[in-house]
């Protein structure tokens, strides 16, 4: 069984690097009102902890710092185990005003603690099993230790569950409210065949639909 340690979870937490904004307010009137976002946020809380072949093995905290630093009004940043593979992935999700939680990136946060960036992101579609289809960036990193492991990280940004992985989300994003922030990521042998073994695909295949549905599809009215 392929586990991520405390080690890697902590690390992803302080990447930054995650998933949940939320479009609210005078600018589009989406939600309505502030009253509509905290139900949105409610139901990130009680995000399912089973769904697919995947079932919840931990919740995390985030400190008090890394809070302070994305404004974030809420969060989810927890561990999944695939019950068929026995891999695991970590997921970020954040819920926050624009401008900070769209600036962080997995090459730039996890390239200064023990990780180098193996080539350039790149952007990757995801086929949900709902049939539906939304963008990703994708980074490899190699651990600088010894043993030359694996951190395989998708991240994209969203104002209503719809994943997107623009260029520049800074400037895409500029005068939203809100976004959303969604980070996978997943500790993998040195070696390993990304283009047949990738958990954190796998998992966003199951775990998009779960999203916009759980989250999204019981607020709108």
């Amino acid at each position: 069984m392929r586990r991520i340690n405390s080690y890697v979870l902590l690390i992803s937490a302080i990447g930054l690097t995650a998933f949940f904004g939320v479009l609210h307010g005078s600018l589009t009137d989406r939600w309505g009102s502030q009253e509509g976002t905290q139900r949105i946020a409610e139901r990130l809380r009680d995000f399912p902890e089973a769904f697919g072949p995947w079932t919840l093995v931990e919740s995390l905290d985030l400190s008090p710092t890394v809070q302070e630093m994305l404004q974030c009004s809420d969060f989810i940043n927890r561990q999944y185990l695939d019950q068929t593979t026995g891999q695991t992935v970590s997921v970020f999700v954040v819920l926050g005003p624009a401008g900070p939680v769209s600036v962080h990136t997995p090459d730039v946060c996890y390239s200064s603690v023990h990780y180098q960036v193996l080539g350039p992101r790149q952007a990757v579609e995801v086929r949900d099993a709902a049939g539906g289809q939304t963008e990703f960036w994708a980074v490899t990193l190699e651990s600088t230790r010894i043993d030359k492991s694996l951190l395989r990280v998708h991240y994209a940004w969203s104002p209503d569950g719809r994943w997107t992985a623009p260029q520049n989300p800074r400037f895409s994003c500029a005068g939203l409210p809100y976004l959303l922030k969604v980070q996978v990521a997943a500790s993998l042998p040195a070696g390993t065949d990304l283009a047949q073994d990738d958990p954190c695909q796998s998992f966003l295949e199951d775990f998009v639909p779960v999203f916009i549905q759980h989250v999204f599809a019981s607020t709108e009215s």
